[in-house]
């Protein structure tokens, strides 16, 4: 299972998210999973957990280990706030060195990564005004968000539109390139209808503090460590982008991009652990 996929999924995974398509299935991850005791393989989720409160967090990888088969794998990717930090950190020394154009942009990135998320009032907040604007270095940004913002890139370094689209028909298969223009089931049409009138008349439309765009919590090495092992996952370890338990990983190209030798999300944590088989007695 691959819980909160947004854009980025596989065919060959039951994909869920609070947005429809083909592959994927409408589920709203605060609530429990559709899904009998010991389904699936492995579970993973890639940037949802941080957007959760703490409490539903943990109810969320309760679901998960439940979900998942005993000696099954969850991988679960999430901001890395030490790395935020550190970044930070580093920004912060070079610019008081030597404030020229490219540091203070740097710095002020940094300060984007840490905060602009969790405070944003608006869709985007600081970081997409600051990314419409072109006021950013570009090279540190490619660095530290790697694809997610390709569109605002304009040197010939960063990955061009076929490059993103052929990445996404790896991922999906090019059937289902415009899968937004497919016409859903006739039954779903007012189940949408019905959240995105009541979303209008509570005034959270576009509100990200509302719709699930603001982060909750932080995670880090020994944070999610932490919060795994507290919510019965063992041998629970770091991993990288391109490095899992999971069987045939390298095929999926979720935490990859088109060639797998790059991140897809640079800025990540990645960390992965066991559901322990029963004891027999």
């Amino acid at each position: 299972m691959n819980a909160g996929c947004g854009d980025t999924f596989s065919p060959e995974w039951n994909n869920v998210d609070r947005r429809r398509g083909p592959h994927i299935v409408y589920l709203d991850l605060r609530k429990p999973l559709p899904y009998s005791d010991n389904t699936f393989d492995a579970v993973y989720s890639s940037h949802v957990l941080e957007h959760l409160e703490l409490e539903d967090g943990d109810r969320f990888l309760r679901e998960m280990f439940r979900t998942c088969k005993p000696g099954g794998i969850c991988r679960i990717v999430v901001p890395d706030y030490e790395q935020v930090c550190r970044e930070y950190l580093q920004c912060i020394e070079t610019a008081l060195k030597k404030p020229d154009e490219m540091t203070i942009r740097r710095y002020h990135w940094a300060i984007l990564e840490m905060i602009d998320q969790m405070v944003r009032d608006k869709r985007g907040g600081r970081m997409l005004e600051t990314l419409s604007s072109g006021d950013f270095d570009e090279e540190y940004v490619r660095y530290r968000g790697g694809e997610e913002f390709a569109q605002y890139y304009t040197s010939e370094a960063s990955p061009g539109l076929d490059d993103r689209q052929r990445s996404q028909d790896r991922r999906i298969g090019s059937t289902f390139r415009k899968r937004n223009t497919i016409p859903l089931p006739w039954k779903e049409i007012p189940t949408i209808l019905f959240h995105r009138l009541s979303n209008w008349f509570q005034g959270s439309w576009g509100d990200p503090r509302k719709i699930g765009e603001t982060h909750r919590w932080i995670y880090d090495r020994f944070g999610l460590k932490f919060r795994m092992e507290k919510n019965s996952f063992m041998e629970v370890e770091t991993t990288s982008h391109d490095a899992s338990r999971i069987p045939h990983w390298s095929n999926y190209l979720l935490d990859s991009t088109l060639h797998g030798s790059k991140p897809r999300k640079p800025d990540s944590l990645y960390m992965e652990g066991v559901k322990p088989a029963p004891i027999r007695k």
